[in-house]
């Protein structure tokens, strides 16, 4: 596997932003034998081979792929995708091809043998670097093409006294973001985090810039305040966008004058403070509808990064996998393409912090199934265990359909395919039972699950189910 050198992106560049935008299909692979890997590949004129065999351009020493397993091409617009009638088939989005399909999609995953690659038809992002783990005070960082932007921004904000707007949905990683920050200012300094949705609206105030003893009622000693706590470093304003419009004028001040002014006070005091601010609300709207401040927005708009969903990152999503397993430092079970490809195409609302929720669910499963656990080489994370496709009642693995790439007929009943990564007898029952429920036959339900109609009949009965009459 190999990666021709590509020119480094300027993160300052106008142009910059619409990198995404850019149309440039290649084939990215992201996970390959048990491990999150980064690589892109640009499409020869014939179409990408994936395989075993040495040509190859996608060449990859795993039992469980064929010789030359798929090969992928672009055309008019769309991926299509070619099974060499493989011996474990290939999955597109998390449907079995048979011979060839295509598809429109501006993203796709590919699964095939214990590999997950993207189709990317804009993959000019990946310009600015490819994925990888990297080494902070705070631990491991996950840096991919979005964050390798984000992260020079906030670099040139640093270097320009500029204040920062971090703007993201829950979970993208906006802290890691504001330590990144004090970090390019050299760590000098304390690193002050507040939480403006949690400050009552009473107390806001007193808590940010201070109190002298007997200010107000409550106030038993002096408080200096987290900007003055924050003196000589960074103070990270979390959800800037709850605070009270009285406050808002105060902290304005502040970062005008650099100077602060504590209930109870006779003179303000002097401090050197760096601010970075996050939110998850679009403060240019709360402008206009008089919640938030225009004078304190434009302060913050001088530099604001945002950063993507996980759902628009989705390479990062084995690395970070792979390192929520490692930061728990015992035995753990180890990652495999299905379960890669389903973390892959879900839109994880909650974003890195429900990733890693759900991989946490999905360890303790494995961990309760002692038949994983008896064999070391077997204990796999499942994607059944995942908790968003148990609510889903996700059949798995996903059904196939024929060469035209169209989903299976409504209503008809699932087949599993072949797969190294063996089913719990819970999984087993439950998918019988799912089949039999829709058909209402015994024969349907054993050839979904492999097993025998002898098999089908004991599990009815011993969920008190009336067995049919012909026992079909």
């Amino acid at each position: 596997m190999s990666l021709e050198a590509e020119t480094r992106e300027d993160p300052f560049d106008p142009k910059a932003e619409r990198l995404d935008d850019v149309v440039l299909p290649a084939v990215v692979l992201i996970f390959a034998l048990g491990k999150p890997v980064s690589l892109r590949f640009n499409l020869p004129p014939g179409g990408l081979r994936i395989g075993r065999s040495e040509e190859c351009e996608v060449h990859l020493a795993d039992s469980l792929l064929s010789r030359v397993h798929a090969v992928v091409r672009f055309a008019e617009g769309r991926w299509i995708v070619r099974d060499n009638a493989s011996r474990n088939g290939t999955y597109l989005d998390g449907v079995r091809i048979e011979g060839e399909t295509s598809t429109d999609a501006a993203r796709s995953a590919l699964r095939l043998g214990d590999a997950v690659l993207l189709l990317e038809t804009r993959s000019a992002r990946f310009n600015r670097g490819m994925v990888g783990l990297e080494a902070t005070e705070q631990g491991g960082f996950i840096a991919g093409p979005h964050m390798h932007l984000a992260r020079g921004s906030i670099e040139h904000a640093a270097r320009s006294g500029q204040s920062v707007l971090i703007v993201g949905e829950t979970g993208t990683g906006k802290e890691h973001m504001a330590r990144f920050f004090h970090s390019a200012l050299g760590g000098r300094g304390p690193f002050v985090t507040v939480n403006c949705a949690t400050i009552a609206q009473s107390l806001a105030e007193a808590m940010l810039f201070g109190a002298k003893k007997g200010s107000y009622s409550g106030a038993t000693r002096d408080f200096p305040g987290h900007i003055v706590s924050a003196d000589g470093g960074v103070l990270f304003l979390d959800e800037l966008g709850e605070l009270d419009l009285k406050v808002q004028a105060k902290l304005l001040r502040v970062l005008e004058n650099c100077t602060v002014h504590a209930l109870g006070a006779v003179e303000p005091q002097k401090v050197d403070v760096r601010f970075c601010a996050a939110t998850h609300v679009n403060l240019a709207a709360a402008v206009e509808q008089k919640d938030f401040r225009a004078d304190l927005f434009m302060r913050f708009s001088q530099a604001i990064v945002r950063l993507p969903p996980l759902r628009d990152r989705p390479e990062e999503i084995p690395y970070l996998l792979a390192h929520g397993l490692a930061s728990r430092g015992d035995a753990q079970p180890r990652l495999n393409s299905w379960f890669v490809d389903a973390c892959v195409r879900h839109a994880w609302p909650g974003n890195v912090r429900d990733l890693f929720n759900a991989l946490n669910a999905a360890r303790s499963a494995a961990e309760r199934d002692g038949s994983r656990a008896r064999d070391p080489g077997a204990w796999l994370l499942h994607p059944g265990d995942l908790p968003h496709l148990q609510a889903g009642a996700v059949v798995w693995p996903p059904t196939s359909h024929a060469t035209s790439g169209a989903p299976p007929a409504k209503g008809a009943p699932p087949v599993l395919t072949e797969s190294p990564v063996p089913l719990t007898n819970e999984q087993k029952e439950q998918i019988l039972l799912d089949v039999y429920q829709k058909t209402g036959s015994a024969s349907a339900a054993a050839k979904a699950a492999r097993c025998s109609r002898q098999h089908v009949y004991n599990m009815l009965e011993r969920r008190g189910i009336k067995l049919p009459k012909d026992r079909s």
